[in-house]
């Protein structure tokens, strides 16, 4: 396959040549095939000559070359930019994870798509491209001669449904993902770029990574800062398909947690949150344990939508707990418990102190019993252990 350069003329050299079906009746089969030449101002040379034929049909006579050159050639003219070049766009989100077309016909009117790629797929189908053309033109179009004319045009072009040759295919993971792509409306010179905006990603990236470009909203230089501090192709991608995810957090805060190993969606949960980053390092310091442990372990706690600070570590160590598996129903009903309880709202002790006390405690009763003596805060825990043991030892 020779690569496309832009052209106006119907072949990728100007003139094109094509076989088709020639019938002396509109609803008869005939076998009859010879040659036409589209030349580059798209006008036809056909064996009939074409004037003698109109008076012929004017008379009650029939020649599909007629139709060939009045209707077929414009209609491959009017879609050949779309099948020589990417073209983005025409595809939306739907319910799902599915995919629609943007102006849908009959084909494709009830369909949804698992993906972008299929969908724009069926955008370059015969099918699909005969009635783009009868509503654009609103005139009678033979699928089967626009068919044979497709075919033809691809004989010479290329497959439609094919990248040209480019070494921007060393840089999309999945084989014949750059075809993937260029029917996406992303050429291979667009795949190098953006490619580079994975700052310090060595590995060929997948397709969904560059799909996320042309159909989502992400920045490329938040991208590429946060893609910066965890250098993996499937992070990148993860990223890059977040809905707005600059408005959401530095990408600082971002990559730092996935560079720390904070699962994507405990990373969430601390976006969401707003717990920085920053707290790691003094956590991880003051409690002697590696950065990537204390990252995780905000993230577990994040997921319930608990943010603990030092002090609440101080409590689950004094009580030996070094990993916490809280649950977020539990620490619900416990709020709304503490509430019932204090004759106030569920707010009324702060969710992660009700949470670490149900951890260091183990029972909802033990921390309503607590609650009875005054316990509002994780660490009152810890004064109140205190005055229970001095009065056991003056007993």
């Amino acid at each position: 396959m020779t690569p496309r350069a832009p052209t106006t003329g119907p072949g990728p050299d100007g003139a094109l040549e094509v076989v088709v079906r020639c019938r002396t009746s509109p609803t008869g089969v005939d076998d009859r095939t010879h040659p036409v030449t589209i030349h580059p101002d798209w006008s036809v040379t056909t064996p009939h000559d074409i004037e003698a034929e109109r008076v012929g049909m004017a008379l009650g006579g029939y020649c599909s070359c007629v139709e060939l050159v009045d209707v077929t050639v414009p209609a491959l003219r009017s879609v050949l930019g779309l099948l020589t070049h990417p073209v983005a766009g025409g595809i939306l989100p739907a319910p799902s994870r599915t995919w629609t077309v943007e102006r849908p016909h009959a084909c494709c009117r009830s369909r949804r798509y698992p993906s972008i790629v299929r969908a724009a797929r069926h955008l370059r189908t015969p099918t699909h491209l005969a009635a783009v053309v009868r509503a654009q033109r609103r005139a009678p179009l033979s699928r089967t001669q626009f068919e044979q004319v497709l075919a033809g045009a691809e004989l010479s072009w290329g497959s439609f449904q094919h990248a040209p040759p480019h070494p921007a295919r060393e840089l999309v993971r999945e084989e014949g993902g750059l075809d993937d792509l260029w029917v996406c409306g992303i050429p291979p010179e667009e795949v190098e770029r953006l490619a580079a905006l994975a700052a310090g990603v060595t590995e060929p990236l997948p397709v969904a990574y560059y799909l996320a470009w042309a159909y989502g909203t992400v920045d490329g230089r938040w991208l590429s800062e946060a893609v910066a501090r965890c250098p993996d192709p499937d992070t990148a991608t993860w990223l890059a398909w977040r809905e707005s995810p600059q408005s959401r957090a530095p990408a600082s805060e971002w990559g730092g947690w996935l560079g720390l190993g904070v699962p994507r969606r405990a990373v969430l949960a601390l976006v969401d949150l707003g717990v920085p980053v920053q707290r790691v390092p003094a956590l991880a310091t003051t409690l002697a344990l590696p950065r990537g442990t204390v990252a995780r372990e905000l993230g577990t706690w994040a997921l319930v939508g608990c943010t603990p600070t030092l002090r609440h570590f101080i409590v689950l160590r004094d009580r030996g707990i070094a990993a916490a598996d809280p649950s977020a129903r539990a620490v619900d009903l416990l709020c709304a418990e503490v509430g019932a309880v204090l004759g106030v709202g569920p707010a009324a002790v702060d969710r992660t102190d009700v949470a670490v006390l149900l951890e260091a405690l183990g029972t909802r009763r033990a921390v309503l019993d607590v609650v009875r003596r005054g316990v509002r805060r994780a660490e009152q825990l810890l004064d109140l252990e205190a005055v229970d043991r001095c009065g056991l030892a003056a007993g």
